[in-house]
């Protein structure tokens, strides 16, 4: 866990959360604070809290559960695209129709689907998930694929939701902030920087 959140400060603005202290009476300007999150940080927290079976891999849903469907996505990728967070992965569909206890007319297909979120931010819990916006399918080497409709609605319903559950903690940070800064302070100034620790509020993400 210690070098989970060691690696949540790390050097290039690649991924800047502000913090903007609202006014009190002593203060004369809004100061930005920015917390780094670095892309392959949000790769290591896709893969910890998502891509838990072996070999990276998510199971987002079995056939074995029922429904005769298994999607798995394996070896994410994050990057950005303009304003967006996007994460390549492989994905393996396997699809059939349950007849009694049984799956039958089985079919699979293996791919490459590129996901583009948008990251949004949780005033209240202090915290940043991610809402899908789109996707994008090709063939393994990257070549056009056409799909059936039947398959885009799966990916819909159950992959996007899936990636949706990601949720980035920040309010540590903040505690760190808030634990650090009255030390440079003289004793008689201490009233005064709490108050301003206490106007700590989450700003604009930028990408």
């Amino acid at each position: 866990m210690q070098g989970y959140r060691k690696r949540k400060c790390l050097g290039m603005l690649l991924l800047c959360i502000l913090w903007m202290p609202e006014q009190v009476p002593a203060a004369t300007e809004t100061v930005f604070l920015p917390i780094t999150l670095e892309y392959p940080f949000i790769q290591s927290v896709l893969v910890h809290q998502l891509y838990t079976a072996e070999g990276e891999r998510a199971i987002i849903i079995d056939e074995r559960q029922g429904d005769c469907i298994h999607i798995e996505l394996s070896t994410p990728e994050v990057s950005r695209e303009r304003s967006l967070i996007k994460v390549g992965n492989r994905i393996r569909i396997r699809a059939g129709v349950p007849v009694l206890e049984t799956c039958t007319g089985m079919f699979e297909w293996e791919g490459y689907i590129e996901v583009y979120l948008r990251l949004v931010l949780d005033e209240k819990r202090w915290q940043a998930r991610f809402q899908t916006v789109d996707s994008r399918i090709s063939a393994v080497d990257g070549g056009p694929v056409i799909i059936a409709d039947k398959l885009w609605d799966l990916i819909k319903a159950h992959v996007h939701p899936y990636l949706n559950q990601v949720t980035i903690e920040l309010a540590p940070p903040r505690q760190e902030v808030k634990a650090f800064l009255p030390l440079v302070f003289p004793p008689e100034e201490q009233l005064n920087v709490q108050r301003w620790l206490d106007t700590l509020r989450l700003g604009p993400v930028q990408i």
